[in-house]
């Protein structure tokens, strides 16, 4: 990721934009990249125009805004998220343990033109993870995969305390 944190305590970025670009990466096409962080904040800020041709991959991945895994008590905030492929996705933890899952809050954001908005998977038990007071305009799917608003999924584990509230989700192209 261009903004990778790991094993952190308390890393705040602020103030910023990122103009993505035409890639062709094998795997994990990603603007922010935390693992097993606690406490970081993302706020203020507008990241755009990234994508990833996945031509020859054998994990063939569209460009992300984030792959969060073990982001624990995050704040995410004041943001506008354009033309990325994928949005933020609270994706798990290596190897999925339950030591560190994602926890936190999404608040204050516009995600667009992209093929999905907001994912969820491997949240906190113990701990609730909000998205709060967000838009979600003009996705749309592929041939591989629909076009989605807000997408909770549970591949080998349940997805709990998640609430989600005050959201505006319109224009969604989905097969």
């Amino acid at each position: 990721g261009v903004l990778r944190t790991e094993h952190t305590i308390g890393i705040h970025f602020r103030n910023f934009e990122i103009k993505g670009t035409n890639t062709n990466m094998q795997s994990n096409p990603i603007i922010y990249r935390p693992q097993y962080s606690q406490g970081n904040i993302l706020s203020n800020f507008r990241v755009y125009d990234f994508f990833n041709d996945p031509t020859g991959s054998n994990v063939p991945q569209g460009a992300l805004f984030s792959d969060q895994y073990g982001d624990r008590n995050f704040l995410i905030e004041h943001f506008e998220i354009r033309n990325t492929q994928s949005g933020i996705f609270l994706k798990g933890s290596s190897a999925y343990e339950t030591t560190f899952l994602n926890s936190g809050t999404i608040r204050y954001g516009i995600v667009s033109n992209n093929l999905g908005c907001y994912r969820f998977f491997a949240l906190d038990p113990n701990i609730v993870t909000t998205l709060e007071y967000s838009i979600c305009h003009d996705t749309s799917g592929t041939s591989a995969s629909s076009g989605n608003g807000i997408y909770i999924s549970s591949e080998l584990a349940p997805t709990p305390n998640l609430v989600i509230h005050h959201n505006t989700v319109a224009r969604v192209n989905s097969s």
